[in-house]
Formats: structure tokens, C-alpha cells, sequence
């Protein structure tokens, strides 16, 4: 018989043998790797126009509606009992504020209410960006603000996905993209699928790329973040045994591509915990200085679960390759902390309820679970996460307060706990469903819920100044609205809050939650924000403005930078330096003064030679004796010379083909400051040249585009294919050494082409199939799914 080949879309599974982690010690989990896409649903009118045009009939609203399913929320919660209760309970929280240390009052500059009457929980979202406020809730409203606390239009999710074919079923989550100036929105739907769009501007009533893409299980609890190479997702979809996360190729969603891969990966959780519902949480790169860190989650790891022999934190890191599945990889590190206990609940009624409310029945605190979304800035002299959960303060009392955290990690250095506290009071209230961040002074704010059986469920706030003693929330707690009445939901509770960092001027704090409200469904949102307030004496460098990378850069480069007093007092004598490749060439002083708001531009008088092309290293740094603001006074940046012309080529190929001939995607970059517009693409087969394929188009540096590549004459058994990006607008590559690629690839002339393609129904997990030969031997197999 002939020889055949068969082909069918598979499962990766990338396993490592990995001992148990010894605690503040990077390892290697064990993780599983699976590859898929986004389907692209197409780009939207701007919500505006659909908004008016009201794009759905009534009665293709009513079928939406009645078709919407009741998720599977919380697979695997259930009760259960720790491994070691010796651990669970190791005294009252040390970390409970004493007092003795300085106390603020902040008040809001904002404080209304937001959208949604849909009772609890209303699943409150919400970002700020350049010019609106964008909040989220259940089933699924979105309201977009002005940073006035004005609503200036509200819409149903569903109006961006009811004329693609898909329907809203809840979970949202509102991202603003800082760098990109983009909105990220989502949601899931039933039966396993999640919907997320990227606006095409910053408007977020303007158009949107639409994207949906199918999951395993029901991603339940879906949580995002942002990361300069992946939007990352973690849900909840089979149970506490397993963390689940996905990364999602964020430079090819914003360009709006009709493909987008996303590699789903799980590593490993855990079964032991108190309440059954556990997973990991996403950490969220803040600001506009890139991390140092790669994309990664965290995880709580409570020495009573069995898996660390003290209470811990899980830093979960992933190292995804879009285009090479194989070299993708996970690592670990554990960060130990001061003992907590993650299951406060002094309530034991029905279904999830762990905290009291005035007016009896418990609520849902969400234990164990690292609450939404901690957050990730790098101040270039270190790196900073903050995060936080509820934890018992008592001796197992069970009275819940906010445990929160900065952790550090110095260059070339590991994390560690930099500060850490809890919040809690005299008062004997429950706080819970805590939400923090921090801004680009280091500042820090915290929102949380509190309730009692003597206090209905309210929403205050607090904070502390980066200069502030180490642990301590020094901001009085501000109770932003009171709740009035008592919620009726079975537990059911929040499920999650969120606070942002207005991207604009780097300190005021927007949180949003829902809270106990008379009227309607007994349950409202609320939309606070807050401005820790300024030092007195504050220089800021805010700006590099010259040079910036592009080309033909000489060996008289001069340095421009921008600095703003961001105190309240003007300052006088303050002194400018700058170093250029690790080597301070200049310093000044500035006699002043600077009034507060304004800014000085200065140009520095010593050249910087960058005639040859490359990259370099430029810090600026401002200084004087009384400023207290330490850490907004260096500046760095990586400014590169570029090539006029410098074009770089890469493809991936498949390990066999049927046929003589192929299509590769050949991805072409631009490296150089031209606008590269042509060039041609020679194709090489075993060394041997065997065509050349011209390409026009439009690519601006730091872009790149895909061009179809066919390679004909392909010989039976192994050929390596090389394909070259030559020409570059007519003229020499200037930098040719990343122009060619090769790989191999089998072709089996006289095989014969099968493809199975599997439509699974709501019950994938029963589909299997497997390939035999004549003689009955398998030769693949696949499924469940």
C-alpha cells in the first residue's frame, strides 16, 4: 500500500519532572501546554453608531435572553479539611496596625455610584484612561464616565458581540491598556467559550477587533492582566487541583489579525485547601517603564494545605514563545511570609457564606483566593508587587481582615516580602473583597468591603505614603458609602472588586465594588477616587525628550529632559546629572526656582557620541536635600541608533508535506528608520536557489507584515528550505545577518492527505477517536476534549 500522511490539529503537552519547591527557591513546575487561537469575529461599528442604529431587533434580544444559561460558577468548591490543622491556626495576626504611627485624612475626589441593579454579585470592574472611566457589571452593562463622575452613555455588552453571533453571559472585566492607550473587555459564554475585545483607539465608544475563542471546561472566575507581549487569563475550569492560565498574543489582537494564538498552560494547584474554590490570579504590569519581569500569576500557598512547610507565596512565571511552542517554560518561586490564616469564616450557612451582615445571613469572602488584580510596576531601582487577601486577625476567632503586600526584587536580584500588613480595627468589623495598587511614587491604596452583625455592608478605603513606616496603612479608613439595607442573595457576594492608577497623572486612585443599597435589587456599586496626597518638596524627571530612537544619529548627541515640581512648595538649587553608557558625564545646578505644577526643560551641554549604530543606555536624575519623593528621580531609557535599512525574516514550518509545493507565512520586520516599502524574497531548496518572489507593501519601524511565500519543486524524503528577505527598498540590507531563514521539512510525494475535522458537542469530554493501519495497529489517536 502507499505510504500516507495524516494530519489533525493536536494537544502539546510539555511535562518536567520537578521535586516539591524548597521555599524562596526558583524551580520548575510541572506544566502542561496546549495551543490554540482566536476566532476573529470581525471589527465593530463605534458603539457610539451602534447605539443608535440599535443593530439587534427586540426579537433577536428576547432569543438572546432566553437562551442565556446559568454558568457553571465554582467547579470544585466545596468543604474540606486541611492537612495540617496544627498550621491553621498560629496565633493572632501579628501584623495588626498597633498604632503610634502617622495618620492622614484623604478624601475622595470622586465618589457616586455606578451602574448596575442586577443584585449580587454584580461583579464590578472597572479601568482609567486617558480621558473616561469604564465600568463593568453583571449581565453585562458597561457605563463609561468622564474623570468628572459624569455617565456618559451606558451599553449592553452585547452590543459589540449580538451581530457577530455571540451573547453575554457575565464575569466582565474592563483592562485599559496603558502603553497601547487601548481598552480591553470581556466576558465568557456559555458553554465554554470567553469573548474579548480590544477598542481601536482610546475612545471607548469607538470601534472595537472582536475576538472568541473556545476553552476545555467552563472558564469560570476569568481574571486578565496586561503584559507587553500577552494579555494573560487564569480561570477557574476543573477545580483547585490545577491552575489554568492563557496568554493571548496581544501585538497580534491590537493589530486586529484575523489569527491570534493563545497557549493555555497548567501547572499545578491544590486539592487540600479549606474551601474548594482556588486558583491563581494574574499579576498586572502597571505604568510605562517595561518590566523585567516575564507574565506571571500568583497563588497563595498556606503551610496547612500540606505543600510548604510555611505560609507562602506563589510567584508563578511563564516564558511563552508564540512561535515555537517547545520553548516555552514555566518557573517558580515561593516567598515566605508572616503566618496567615486564608479561611476566616465565622459563618457556616448555606452555599458560600463566610462573613456576617447586619440583618443575618453570611456572605461570600472569596478566602484563599488572591483577590483581583495585584499589581506590577517597575520603578527602575527595584520592582514592585503589590497584592492582597482576606486572612483571620484572630487566633481562629475567625474575624476577617486585608492582609496586603508589597514584594521587591533589586536587579539581579530574587523577590522578597518588602513590607507587609493587615487591615483590620477596633471596631470588630469584618473586612474582605479587597482590591490594591500602587502609584508611581510608591504610594499605595487599598479598597475593601466591611460588614458585621451590627454593620451593613459598606465600602471604605485607605493608603499610605512610600516614605511611610514599613506595614503601616498611615491613611484613616474612609468610608465611602454606608450600606443601608441587607443583601438577599444566598451568600453570594462581590465576587471580586478592582482599583487602577490614572495613567494620566500617576496618583489617583479609581476603586470600584458593590455594597448594600435600599431600593431595587438591595445592592449598588459604587465608583471612588482618591489622591494620596503631594509631598512638599517633590522633583519629578518626567520626560526624556531628545534623543529618541531612530537613525543617523552623530557623535554630538545632546540630552533633553523635562522635570516637574510635583510638590507644594516652589524649589530652588536642585541638581541635574545624566550618565551615558554607565559613565556620568554631566552635572548642574539649577539655581530655580520651580513653582509646583510647573516644568523645567533643560539640555545638557556635554555630547554623547552614538554615530555608530546600536543601542544606549542614557539615566537621568534629579536631587536635592529635601525632597522626600525619592522615587520618581531617575529617569532611564534605552535609545537606539538604527540602520537606515535593516530588514530581519522568520517563518515556522510543519515537519511534512504531501505535495510538491507549500505556502509558508513568511513574517518580514522592520528594524530600520526608512519606511520599508519593497525588497524581494528569495527562496532557497537545499542550498540551491530555486525563485525569487517580489513584495510591496508599507511597514514602519518596530512593525511587521505577513507575506505568503510559495516554494515549488519540493523533492521526496527531507528538504531544507531557505527563505532570504534581500533588497531592502532597492538597496543593501545594512544588517544582513538576520535576513535568512531555514528549516526542514519531509515531503512524501506519493502520501495522501486525510484530515479529520471533530465538531464536538456540549459534551466534548466523551469524544475520543483513534487511527489504525490494516493490520489494526494505531497509529494516532486523540481526544477527550
Amino acid at each position: 500500500m502507499k505510504p500516507f500522511l495524516f494530519i489533525v490539529l493536536f494537544t502539546l503537552a510539555i511535562v518536567s519532572n520537578a521535586q516539591q519547591s524548597k521555599v524562596a527557591e526558583r524551580t520548575t513546575p510541572n506544566f502542561n501546554v496546549q495551543v490554540t487561537q482566536a476566532v476573529f469575529l470581525g471589527k465593530t461599528k463605534p458603539v457610539s453608531e451602534l447605539m443608535r442604529l440599535k443593530t439587534t431587533s427586540e426579537e433577536k434580544e428576547a432569543k438572546l435572553k432566553a437562551e442565556r444559561k446559568v454558568p457553571d460558577n465554582f467547579v470544585g468548591r466545596k468543604k474540606s479539611k486541611v492537612v495540617f490543622p496544627e498550621r491553621e491556626h498560629q496565633g493572632a495576626d501579628p501584623l495588626v496596625q498597633g498604632g503610634g504611627g502617622p495618620s492622614y485624612v484623604v478624601e475622595p475626589t470622586i465618589n457616586i455610584d455606578g451602574i448596575g441593579d442586577f443584585g449580587s454579585p454584580h461583579d464590578p470592574t472597572g479601568d482609567i484612561g486617558l480621558e473616561h472611566y469604564v465600568q463593568a457589571v453583571n449581565v453585562t452593562e458597561v457605563g463609561v464616565f468622564n474623570k468628572d463622575g459624569v455617565l456618559l452613555d451606558q451599553f449592553a455588552m452585547s452590543t459589540l458581540w449580538a451581530d457577530l453571533g455571540e451573547n453575554s453571559a457575565g464575569d466582565p472585566i474592563v483592562l485599559y491598556d496603558e502603553t497601547a492607550a487601548r481598552w480591553l473587555v470581556t466576558e465568557f459564554t456559555d458553554p465554554a467559550n470567553l469573548l474579548v475585545a480590544v477598542s481601536e483607539t482610546s475612545d471607548p465608544l469607538g470601534s472595537y477587533f472582536a475576538y472568541s475563542f473556545a476553552t476545555p471546561q467552563f472558564p469560570d472566575y476569568p481574571k486578565y492582566s496586561i503584559w507587553p507581549e500577552a494579555y494573560l487569563l487564569t480561570t477557574n475550569e476543573s477545580g483547585g487541583g490545577a491552575h489554568t492560565q492563557y496568554f493571548i498574543d496581544r501585538n497580534a489582537m491590537l493589530a486586529g489579525n484575523n489569527m491570534v494564538t493563545i497557549q493555555r498552560i497548567e501547572v499545578e494547584g491544590n486539592n487540600n485547601t479549606e474551601q474548594g474554590f482556588f486558583v491563581s490570579t494574574p499579576i498586572d504590569w502597571d505604568g510605562t517603564a517595561l518590566p523585567s519581569m516575564l507574565p506571571s500569576v500568583l497563588s497563595l500557598d498556606d503551610s496547612s494545605w500540606g505543600n510548604a512547610p510555611e505560609d507562602a507565596v506563589r510567584i508563578i512565571t511563564f516564558d511563552v514563545d508564540f512561535s515555537n511552542v517547545n520553548n516555552t517554560t514555566v518557573s517558580e518561586v515561593s516567598v515566605v511570609t508572616t503566618p496567615y490564616d486564608s479561611h476566616p469564616c465565622s459563618v457556616s450557612g448555606f452555599g458560600f457564606q463566610c462573613v456576617p451582615q447586619q440583618g443575618g445571613g453570611g456572605l461570600d469572602a472569596i478566602p484563599e483566593t488572591i483577590m483581583n488584580v495585584p499589581k506590577y510596576r517597575n520603578f527602575g531601582t527595584h520592582e514592585s508587587i503589590v497584592c492582597c487577601f482576606v486572612t483571620d486577625v484572630t487566633d481562629g476567632a475567625n474575624l476577617a481582615g486585608v492582609r496586603w503586600m508589597e514584594m521587591r526584587r533589586e536587579p539581579a536580584g530574587e523577590w522578597y516580602v518588602y513590607q507587609e500588613g493587615t487591615q483590620t480595627g477596633a471596631d470588630g468589623y469584618d473586612r474582605y473583597m479587597g482590591a490594591i495598587a500602587i502609584d508611581t511614587d510608591g504610594n499605595i491604596g487599598l479598597g475593601f468591603t466591611v460588614s458585621s452583625e451590627n454593620k451593613r455592608v459598606s465600602l471604605r478605603y485607605t493608603g499610605r505614603y512610600a516614605n511611610d513606616p514599613l506595614g503601616m496603612m498611615t491613611v484613616t479608613e474612609f468610608e465611602a458609602v454606608t450600606g443601608t439595607t441587607a443583601i438577599q442573595s444566598g451568600g453570594r457576594y462581590g465576587d471580586y472588586a478592582q482599583m487602577g492608577v490614572d495613567p494620566v497623572d500617576g496618583n489617583t486612585f479609581w476603586f470600584t465594588s458593590e455594597y448594600a443599597r435600599a431600593g431595587g435589587s438591595g445592592v449598588g456599586t459604587r465608583i471612588v477616587a482618591f489622591m494620596l496626597a503631594q509631598d512638599t518638596f517633590d522633583l519629578a524627571l518626567s520626560h526624556i525628550i531628545s534623543p529618541v530612537t531612530a537613525g543617523s544619529f552623530t557623535s554630538t548627541e545632546l540630552l533633553t529632559i523635562d522635570v516637574t515640581n510635583m510638590g507644594l512648595e516652589p524649589m530652588s538649587n536642585y541638581t541635574l546629572s545624566f550618565t551615558f553608557q554607565g559613565v556620568e558625564l554631566e552635572s548642574i545646578v539649577i539655581p530655580g526656582p520651580l513653582n509646583p505644577g510647573a516644568v523645567y526643560t533643560h539640555t545638557f551641554t556635554v555630547p554623547m557620541d552614538m554615530i555608530a549604530n546600536g543601542a544606549y543606555e542614557i539615566t537621568a536624575t534629579v536631587s536635592h536635600p529635601d525632597d522626600t519623593g525619592e522615587f520618581n528621580n531617575t529617569l532611564s531609557a534605552t535609545i537606539e541608533n538604527l540602520y537606515s535599512l535593516d530588514a530581519a525574516a522568520s517563518f515556522e514550518l510543519g515537519g511534512v508535506s504531501c505535495a510538491p509545493s507549500i505556502t509558508i507565512p513568511l513574517i518580514i520586520f522592520n528594524q530600520g528608520a526608512e519606511l520599508l516599502v519593497n525588497g524581494n524574497i528569495n527562496i532557497y531548496i537545499n542550498g540551491t536557489l530555486s525563485g525569487t518572489q517580489p513584495w510591496t507593501g508599507s511597514i514602519a519601524y518596530g512593525l511587521q507584515a505577513i507575506v505568503n511565500v510559495t516554494v515549488t519543486g519540493l523533492v521526496d524524503g527531507n528538504n531544507d528550505i531557505t527563505l532570504e528577505f534581500v533588497n531592502p527598498n532597492g538597496s543593501p540590507d545594512e544588517s544582513p545577518l538576520d535576513n535568512a531563514v531555514t528549516h526542514s521539512i519531509n515531503a512524501i510525494l506519493d502520501g495522501v492527505l486525510v484530515e479529520i475535522l471533530i465538531h464536538t458537542d456540549n459534551y466534548a469530554e466523551e469524544t475520543t477517536w483513534n487511527l489504525e493501519d490494516e493490520a489494526g495497529n494505531e497509529i494516532l489517536s486523540g481526544g477527550p476534549y
